[in-house]
């Protein structure tokens, strides 16, 4: 959450790397493999613009990175340069042909070819140019241009015109498959026994509540273009989100350690700032992922196939705190604490150190760490809007109820509700934690794919609680007011954060928001003794806070194990899980019999748990697999998912262990 440098100071550009005399006369080695660079030897590195050891050559050659401490696109290499300094053969040849292949959208009649947008450098706060081609650099398909392709998305065959669907699960991956099996000519049929809303939930804490307390998901970043594609079409609006040190909360109190310090967004203490160096030098060191991250903001498919395969090959069994270690940048345990309280982008903290490093990489890739908003009146309305649809669509007058079992009976799937009541679906689309598939639902074995139950089985999930209270207006926001601040601290509460607009308009404050282990600290309170807890600590480190008198109403607060038909918050996986992510991903190209015709989907299917667009380019998939099934398929201008699923698909690592 610290941002990235101070604005307006300039990064310095690398200087070319040179041979040095007597050196690479060996064998030469592929330049984009990543590589974790070793410590410098004891007396210090070598002189300035020459190459470090193990970085590759691009690296060394001017091509920065982003910084993923909070912080936008780093500028391009070379002032006034309009384009990113690459190797030669960055882009794979299109079938059939030599041209560079970059999927874009085609014009259809009577609409012209968009012209290509200008691209300029990325600053503090700042995009990067028209948006990312996908939400993770693993299956680089194009879903927001499948949406919109004026062609659309594919027609079932005429004989299953109408046929229904079941879809488990109502949170933002069941609804989005709902509203997309409609627009393929079936007939969807909802079933959740909550409400809608899944791990989108918003509770009002006042009439026509702008800032309600976001339960699950309170935040997008507005890179990702699949979460933009539905609040456009929905006609949500967005505001910016306050994580501190962000534009929208540009001071915060930072409490590590028991130093207690109020931080400027433009003026970080010296060890902060070394902080926010030491990461984004790691994450260049480690990988090519500012590579990755200006293919995929280029929708340049080819490329982020060339690199990211390398990247997973050399890192899938590599956690973040063992890359943490390794690096030179970190060179203490103190750095690393501060790194690991303190965290970046929207999170990162000491929580996360245990899992997998390309889970962290993907983020930073896709650019999903920085750019936050939340959603006005709630998060909770994209889930609910789009089940307004659907209603509207098929006459479906109320959700189905609980799932108990799915099984198949000839060539149709039998669904049984926890009330006894039976139907009968041409397929299933199911978006409940898969963790839940074997045990909770009872799904036949049948349907299940083997690597289908080895992702249910083996899956990591991360646990999050919240705690939030409203208060009559965002004093916070008066002139030269600093009683309030947002707050990172390695204390229980772990993170404070303020809502609202003006200050004579509605505010909310999180209290608390915690991950894993963290998270167990509120376990058995309900939540007016969390919320009592938290201003103890308010108390002690802000003691001028007045959020006492200015609250009006009930403290909220959750911990997501333990809410009815959810597995913890969302899934991240641990180093080594990679096939396991792959299995339950590319599940929906696995070719079905009649009556076999069972998909998953949802956070923990995609690639990017905690994120939704990834969730919901799974249900996407999905619906591709539902349609093929049944005698449909996409036009041929517009391409789906399974369409060019042996052109993008994730990479396929090999057998493990020794000799492999």
């Amino acid at each position: 959450m610290v941002p990235h440098g101070r604005p307006g100071q300039p990064r310095r550009r690398r200087r070319a790397a040179r041979r040095r005399p007597g050196r690479g006369a060996g064998p030469r080695t592929d330049p984009d493999l990543p590589r974790r660079r070793r410590a410098p030897p004891p007396g210090g590195g070598g002189a300035r613009g020459r190459r470090r050891p193990g970085r590759p050559a691009a690296r060394a050659a001017g091509v920065l990175r982003r910084g993923p401490l909070g912080g936008a696109a780093a500028a391009r290499a070379g002032a006034g340069r309009d384009r990113v300094r690459r190797r030669g053969g960055d882009r794979r040849p299109a079938p059939g042909g030599g041209a560079a292949h970059q999927p874009q959208r085609q014009a259809g009649p009577g609409r012209a070819a968009a012209a290509p947008r200008p691209r300029r450098p990325g600053g503090l706060g700042e995009g990067r140019g028209p948006g990312r081609l996908v939400t993770a650099p693993d299956f680089p398909f194009d879903h927001v241009g499948w949406l919109e392709h004026p062609h659309g998305i594919g027609r079932v065959g005429a004989r299953h015109v109408g046929r229904t669907v079941a879809v488990i699960g109502a949170g933002i991956a069941g609804t989005v498959a709902a509203d997309a099996l409609s627009a393929v000519g079936l007939r969807p049929v909802v079933y959740d026994g909550v409400g809608v809303g899944g791990r989108m939930r918003s509770v009002p804490l006042r009439p026509d509540d702008p800032y309600p307390a976001e339960l699950g998901a309170m935040r997008f970043s507005t890179r990702d273009h699949l979460v933009a594609h539905y609040l456009r079409d929905l006609g949500l609006r967005t505001y910016p989100f306050p994580n501190p040190l962000s534009p929208a909360a540009p001071r915060a109190l930072v409490d590590v350690g028991g130093v207690r310090r109020v931080v400027g967004r433009g003026d970080l203490p010296a060890d902060l700032a070394a902080v926010d160096r030491a990461w984004r030098a790691t994450v260049e060191d480690v990988a090519d992922v500012g590579l990755v991250g200006e293919a995929l903001a280029e929708r340049d498919a080819g490329t982020v196939l060339r690199i990211w395969p390398k990247i997973v090959r050399a890192l899938d069994e590599v956690s973040l705190r063992s890359v943490l270690l390794e690096s030179p940048h970190f060179t203490d345990r103190t750095s690393r604490d501060l790194f690991g309280h303190v965290g970046f982008g929207s999170g990162g903290w000491d929580t996360d150190f245990d899992n997998g490093v390309l889970e962290v990489l993907r983020v930073v890739a896709a650019g999903l760490d920085t750019d936050h908003v939340g959603v006005v009146g709630g998060c909770q309305q994209l889930p609910r809007l789009l089940w307004d649809r659907t209603r509207a669509a098929t006459g479906q007058e109320r959700l189905g109820g609980e799932v108990a079992a799915v099984v198949r009976d000839g060539a149709e799937l039998v669904v049984t509700e926890r009330s006894g009541r039976r139907t009968r679906h041409a397929a299933v689309v199911c978006t409940a934690p898969v963790r839940h598939l074997l045990v909770r639902l009872r799904v036949a074995e049948e349907l299940l794919a083997p690597d289908v139950v080895r992702g249910a089985e083996g899956i990591h999930y991360m646990a999050s609680s919240k705690v939030l209270v409203p208060v009559d207006r965002a004093y916070w926001l008066d002139p030269g007011q600093e009683s309030l601040l947002s707050v990172l601290t390695d204390r229980y509460p772990r993170a404070v954060y303020l809502f609202g607009q003006s200050p004579e308009g509605p505010g909310t404050v999180c209290l608390s928001y915690t991950w894993n282990d963290d998270a167990d600290v509120f376990r058995g309170m309900d939540a007016e003794a969390r919320a009592e807890a938290c201003l103890r600590y308010l108390d002690g480190v802000l003691p001028g806070h007045a959020v006492r008198e200015h609250r009006r109403g009930p403290a909220v607060a959750v911990t997501w194990d333990e809410q009815e038909g959810c597995a913890d918050a969302f899934s991240q996986n641990l180093p080594g899980q990679y096939d396991l992510q792959r299995g339950l991903y590319c599940d929906f190209v696995r070719p079905r019999p009649p009556g076999l015709g069972f998909y998953v989907a949802g956070d923990d299917v995609s690639w990017t748990g905690g994120f939704a667009g990834g969730a919901i380019a799974t249900a996407l998939n999905a619906v591709w697999g539902v349609a093929r099934d049944l005698g449909g398929s996409s036009p041929p201008s517009n391409p789906g998912p399974g369409d060019r699923f042996a052109e993008l698909a994730p990479v396929e690592l090999g057998p493990r262990g020794p000799g492999a």
